[in-house]
């Protein structure tokens, strides 16, 4: 009888110890799982990582373009500005060159009255002189 329920004993230990091999190798497969889980999320946030470093120097890259295209833009409002001040100068100049040949235009035109009155008092008088020497005969 001693021996029988020793035999029992160890059927049910060995059970046991087959079920907990089991369980064993149950929770074995799953850290397996859960390790290969974390290799793969590890790679991935690496990969992000390289994505958002990758992003980084990108828009790192965009913002010093943007910058030498502002200041190209700035550069070229100075000069636009510049321009248009020379512009405006050169319009003033032209104004008082116009006035300055009208002013001369009509000294010219009333040289050239008082010159063609000059010539006709002139001729009256050179007219006058030879009767008054006619009469002088």
């Amino acid at each position: 009888e001693e021996l029988r329920q020793a035999e029992e004993a160890a059927q049910a230990s060995d059970a046991r110890v087959a079920a907990q091999e089991k369980e064993l190798a149950r929770a074995q497969d799953k850290k397996k799982a859960l390790e290969e889980e974390l290799r793969q999320a590890k790679e991935a946030a690496q990969a992000s990582d390289a994505k958002v470093e990758a992003q980084e120097k990108e828009t790192a890259r965009v913002q010093d373009i943007n910058k030498g295209l502002e200041e190209r833009l700035r550069q070229a409002n100075e000069a636009a500005q510049t321009s248009e001040a020379r512009i405006s100068a050169q319009e003033i100049e032209t104004g008082r060159a116009q006035e300055e040949k009208k002013a001369l235009e009509e000294k010219l035109r009333q040289a050239k009255e008082a010159a063609a009155a000059q010539a006709v008092e002139t001729r009256r008088f050179q007219d006058e002189k030879k009767a008054l020497e006619e009469k002088l005969r």
